[in-house]
Order: structure tokens, then sequence, then C-alpha cells
């Protein structure tokens, strides 16, 4: 049995999801186990609709188990993002890695990795963005200075900046896995029109309507989504939410919870008290050398109570949320190195980082649910078991 492993967030899940999916059992996958991003995902936001709706779509279109990303790595950096969902297919058995990426040249990606991981990049970044660059600004001259000849072009390119930090996490937990890089097609990550018959997952979000939305994706996935609209996230209700909770918060609350040391703890504070919409509390905690991602990712950790540091631990445990007969088997025949829970019952006994975790994830759902079009009660996370299904 060859087992693939994928990273993904699937929001939405969509026709260029699908291809990958296909072209990784093509490459020889017997088993394909998703680690996915759960209710809010890297980029700060919640997710377009919550993640049983995702893992089933996945399912229903070629992945076998789908097992969820935990809030502190799936709403944290690349480096941690990576790590924890590397952490996990390692966990569940993955030989080979699967990503989706601007080139399939796994050998340039390699070197890229090993030169942006030496300690003269990692010096020069530090210098770089003291003197006010970007982190990724940062990052790419720092390894054009040090190896002129390393690809460096790809540090601009969203999928080969993620494929680079699964790579180093393999090295980083020393992990051994073979890699499979699936050169994208189609739209680029974020064009907002039709090439080829994929559109991103951003161009996706970014439409008008589901109906607009609907050539880009399988017609078996939307169904799993998308059953009504009223799963969908409304952002009105999110900006509500989040405001909310700053302005009830002190200056040290908010300081025990961001992971920064160049003032953002305090802009975020101070931009709480004024901001009254959301694009208003990002534009006054961000500067040039604080992405919004990074602003939108550490008011996330401050709603969600993510304290800095947190995802620098493996994830303590493999949550399914959906499988088919092959995924089960997976999971019967490699023997876990982590513990599989499957329902509320399995963490009855938890404790220490497993009942921390567990108990954030119950509480980002919580929130998550008020971000609803239509809103929904506490106590989804315990209630919801595996969603399973056919192969």
């Amino acid at each position: 049995m060859r087992v693939a492993g994928v990273v993904c967030e699937y929001n939405p899940f969509h026709a260029g999801h699908r291809y990958h999916l296909a072209q990784t059992r093509a490459g020889g996958a017997d088993v394909i186990a998703a680690v996915m991003s759960g209710n809010f995902v890297q980029r700060g936001d919640p997710a377009m609709t919550d993640k049983w709706r995702r893992a089933a779509a996945a399912v229903r279109c070629g992945a076998d188990l789908v097992i969820d990303l935990p809030v502190p790595w799936a709403t944290g950096s690349a480096r941690d993002f990576a790590s924890g969902a590397v952490a996990l297919l390692s966990a569940v058995g993955a030989d080979v890695l699967s990503f989706g990426c601007e080139t399939d040249d796994t050998a340039a990606l390699k070197a890229l990795a090993a030169v942006k991981d030496r300690a003269d990049v990692q010096t020069g970044v530090k210098r770089l963005t003291a003197d006010g660059l970007s982190y990724p600004a940062a990052l790419e001259q720092a390894v054009r200075t040090v190896d002129p000849r390393a690809p460096a072009e790809l540090l601009r390119c969203p999928n080969s900046v993620l494929a680079l930090e699964y790579l180093s996490a393999l090295e980083r937990l020393h992990i051994s896995m073979d890699v499979m890089a699936i050169r994208r097609t189609g739209a680029a990550h974020d064009a907002p029109k039709k090439a080829g018959g994929f559109l991103s997952a951003a161009a996706i979000r970014a439409l008008p309507s589901l109906d607009a939305a609907k050539p880009f994706i399988p017609p078996e996935a939307f169904a799993a989504m998308f059953p009504d609209d009223g799963g969908l996230t409304d952002r009105a209700a999110f900006e509500t939410l989040l405001l909310g909770v700053l302005r009830r918060m002190s200056a040290g609350e908010v300081a025990a919870l961001v992971d920064d040391r160049s003032g953002l703890a305090d802009r975020i504070t101070d931009a709480a008290r004024t901001a009254c919409t959301l694009d208003e509390l990002y534009a006054a905690a961000k500067t040039k050398s604080v992405t919004m991602a990074k602003v939108k990712r550490e008011l996330l950790h401050v709603l969600l109570g993510v304290a800095p540091g947190t995802a620098q631990q493996t994830p303590p445990y493999l949550r399914v949320l959906a499988a088919n007969e092959r995924g089960l088997a997976l999971l019967k025949d490699r023997r876990p190195a982590l513990p599989v829970m499957t329902r509320h019952a399995d963490f009855a006994r938890a404790d220490g980082f497993t009942k921390a975790v567990y108990d954030m994830q119950c509480v980002s759902t919580d929130l998550y649910l008020l971000t609803r079009k239509q809103k929904r009660p506490c106590g989804e996370e315990q209630r919801h078991s595996v969603i399973l299904m056919e192969n």
C-alpha cells in the first residue's frame, strides 16, 4: 500500500483540487490522506464553509481520509502550518507528500529550500526586516545575496512558498518521505477570470454568488459544501465578533496573545478603540515590515486564545473528519503514531496538551458558528462524528 499525503484548506474545494488528487492517484498512490485546515484558515479568515462539509467534498472527489489540522497550526505562519501538517501526515503513515506547485522541478525546490534555511540567509532576513522590508521581500533578497544561482523567483509564488516550507519541515522534523510536485495548470493563484477551466480558491471566494462559482466546482463537491447558503461565512458577522472581543480586552491581554516584537500588539489595542470595520482595523495595525496576512493571523489568535509558541509543539492527536473504506483501512493497517480521535468521547480522558488543543478547537468552532449566515448553537465540535462514505 502506497500512501500519499496532501496538505490543504479546500476553501472551497474546486476542480483544480480534484485534478491534483487524480494526478496523485495516477502517480501511484493507493490511498490519499489529506490534512486539512479547520474552520479558520492560514490567511487569517474564517473558512467559506465549515470543515465537515469541505471534508465530505474532498472524499467525494478523490481523497480517502481527511484529518483536521488544529487551529494553532492551521492559523499559524507558513512554517508552523507546514510543520503541523507534515507531522500529522507522518503520523498517519504517508510514504509520499504530494502538492500542487508553480513548478514540478523537485530538485530546484529542494535546492532552494536548503539555501532558504541557511544561517547566513536567516541572519540577512533579520537585518533586512529590521530595516523595514517585509519578510517575503527580505527572504528573497537574502537568498539572492547568498546564492545568486538559486531560483529565488519561486519565493514570489504562493504555492511554491508553501512547498518550500513542507520540504523544510521534512528536514527539520527528520521525516523521510518522498515528494511529488504536481504543476498547477489554468488560472493564476488569484486571477479573477477563467483560464483553462480552472479557477483558484481565492478567485472563487471573490465571485459575487454561489451560482457564479458553480462552474468551477465539481458537482458532487458543490452539493456537499453548499446544500444551502446558510452555511456560508458572513463577513459582517465576523467583523462584529472580532471587533467586539477586541474592545473588551486590555492591552496586557492582547499582548499575551500576539507573537511580535514590532509593536503590533500596541497597534491592535489602539486600533480596536477606533476601528469600526475590519479594513480599518487591518490598515491601522499593518506596517511596511508586517504583512497583512501576519496581522490577520495574529488577530485570529487574539480572538481564539491561541498563545504564542503553541504551534512550536507537534499536534497531539489525529482527529478524523471524513473517510471512506480505504481511509479506514489505512488507520487499521498503518497503526498511526498518534492517538486517533473520531468523536467527543475519545477526548473524555484527555489531559495536558491534548486537552488544551481540543478545548481550543471547541471554542474556535463555537465562535466560527457565529460567523455564518445561519448561526448555530455551541457544541458542534463535540457532536460531530466521522463522515463515512463508500469508495
